[in-house]
């Protein structure tokens, strides 16, 4: 026998025997053994309190030793944000009519009426001088509803064509800068028509700012009758975009915990109410959560960032849980004709020791291989990484012990016969 296959023996050997032993505690102590599973886990997860979302883009994505990120701080510092925006973008085969203008003007009344944390909307605009900073062809006629109300086409054709200062700011005004799209003109060179405009609201940033923003969304992404297409952007949008994508899983996952439920259900029992397994399923599926609750106390508590990839998580948890779970029930279903005629606990401690080695390198093979990709440059990844390999390492802790003493409480009901769900 090779050097390496002795070394390798006894590794095994020494692994069977550790479990051999945690096995045999947790048949004689089950109870106590998943009191202090969940009460480590409950106690790591105090860690949350201080727990916070990163938002930044430029915390998660980029490196924090870099060049860009020094010069954005240095930035962020000496010239900080100073506004936040909303951009509305109408497209219409001509947009300088009559009905288009109106409807403009009933968005921008009805968006200018929202609140944002309690507070109206001139509180949170970003002003210039004693006016809100609002763009658009309304400011042509100064946002003023009787001016533009009765309006016809001509008269808006004329003042496009000759208004060249802000009638409310005071500043040069290029109505090019309003429109999109194929802008018609003349033989003159005077603009007849064109198929999109913008308007634009700056706010000041502020939590508030952030609510008007998506009560605005919401709204602009209704339409309007008189308007054939609305397009909306703002500050929020690439969050939103971002979060909801991610967040929307949060639908598949309850979905997919629901199925793996039952096919760990029908798979680990036998289908009658003494030998079904719909607690113990359920309890194993628990560790998952358990095990977030630990990974997301101990990282919160060591200050990595919480992105939005994290959200992915439970189900790499909800694989690695199942597959654990499965591979400790077979190992009880190969107990031996001898083995099976063992007390209680010593049987306990034959599957862990069957089970445990295997659960172990998968396990810490995993573990490894998160450890090494927190050690990427890019944030929000490193950050993945460690909340997955501390979620794996709970998850790995909690299957070889809380899952088992779950299935040692288990047995002593299957022995007594009593129904399952009672």
């Amino acid at each position: 026998m090779s050097c390496l296959k002795k070394i390798s023996n006894k590794i095994i050997w020494a692994l069977e025997t550790v479990f051999f032993r945690i096995g045999l505690f947790i048949g004689y102590h089950p109870w106590v053994t998943i009191f202090f599973s969940v009460a480590i886990c409950g106690c790591c997860g105090i860690g949350m309190k201080t727990f916070k979302e990163t938002d930044a883009q430029e915390k998660l994505w980029v490196p924090q030793d870099s060049r860009v990120q020094n010069e954005l701080k240095w930035v962020t510092k000496h010239f900080p944000t100073q506004t936040r925006y909303v951009s509305v973008v109408v497209t219409y085969p001509d947009v300088l009519m009559p009905s288009v203008l109106n409807a403009l003007l009933d968005l921008n009344k009805e968006f200018t009426s929202y609140t944002g944390g309690g507070k109206s909307y001139t509180s949170l605009c970003y002003k210039l001088g004693r006016s809100c900073r609002v763009t658009g062809l309304l400011e042509l006629w100064s946002y003023d509803e009787s001016s533009i109300r009765p309006l016809t086409r001509n008269q808006i054709l004329t003042t496009v064509n000759t208004t060249n200062k802000s009638p409310v700011f005071g500043t040069d005004l290029d109505v090019k800068n309003y429109l999109g799209g194929f802008i018609r003109r003349n033989g003159n060179g005077m603009i007849i028509g064109a198929e999109a405009t913008q308007m634009l609201w700056l706010l000041k940033p502020s939590v508030a700012a952030k609510e008007w923003e998506a009560k605005v969304i919401e709204r602009a992404l209704q339409g309007h009758k008189d308007l054939k297409n609305v397009y909306v952007y703002a500050s929020r949008s690439f969050q939103d975009e971002g979060y909801g994508a991610i967040n929307s899983d949060i639908k598949l996952l309850s979905a997919g915990f629901s199925i793996v439920f039952v096919f760990v259900m029908i798979s680990l029992g036998n289908f009658n109410m003494v030998e079904q397994r719909i607690i113990v399923s359920l309890l194993g599926l628990g560790s998952v959560g358990l095990a977030i609750l630990f990974a997301y106390g101990i990282a919160t508590f060591l200050d990595v960032i919480y992105g939005p990839i994290q959200s992915i998580m439970p189900f790499l948890l909800l694989g690695i849980g199942v597959d654990d779970m499965f591979v400790i029930v077979e190992a009880w279903r190969n107990l031996s004709p001898t083995e099976v005629k063992l007390p209680l606990p010593e049987r306990i401690g034959t599957v862990l020791k069957h089970a445990g080695v295997s659960v172990t390198v998968t396990s810490i093979t995993d573990v490894v291989a998160f450890g090494i990709g927190a050690s990427t440059v890019i944030p929000a990844l490193s950050a993945f990484c460690i909340y997955a390999a501390l979620g794996i390492f709970a998850l790995y802790i909690l299957q070889s012990t809380f899952f088992v003493a779950c299935l040692a409480i288990d047995e002593r009901r299957r022995q007594t016969h009593r129904n399952a769900c009672i």
